[in-house]
């Protein structure tokens, strides 16, 4: 096709828009994928340390107390975790 001074043909812009369409069509599915099984295998991890934190606190107090009062580093992400049965 013939480019001139104006620059691309509406048909041009337009087959460029449906590859874009198309290929964020596949992406988009793939990642949040990944996404979840990457939050999901980071669970039993984040677990483990909980128990840890707990342990550690019923051993010096004597008692298990409410999980706010148990000062660790644990960092548990609460947020972009979703609900799911397996």
């Amino acid at each position: 096709m013939r480019h001139g001074p104006n620059g691309f043909t509406l048909v041009e812009l337009m087959v460029v828009i449906l590859i874009v369409g198309v290929l964020a069509a596949v992406a988009i599915p793939k990642f949040t994928a990944v996404s979840h099984k990457a939050k999901a295998s980071e669970f039993p991890t984040v677990l483990t340390r909980m128990y840890g934190a707990e342990h550690t606190f019923q051993v010096e107090n004597g008692s298990y107390g409410p999980m706010a009062s148990i000062s660790t580093e644990v960092s548990v992400p609460t947020s972009g975790y979703s609900r799911t049965t397996l």
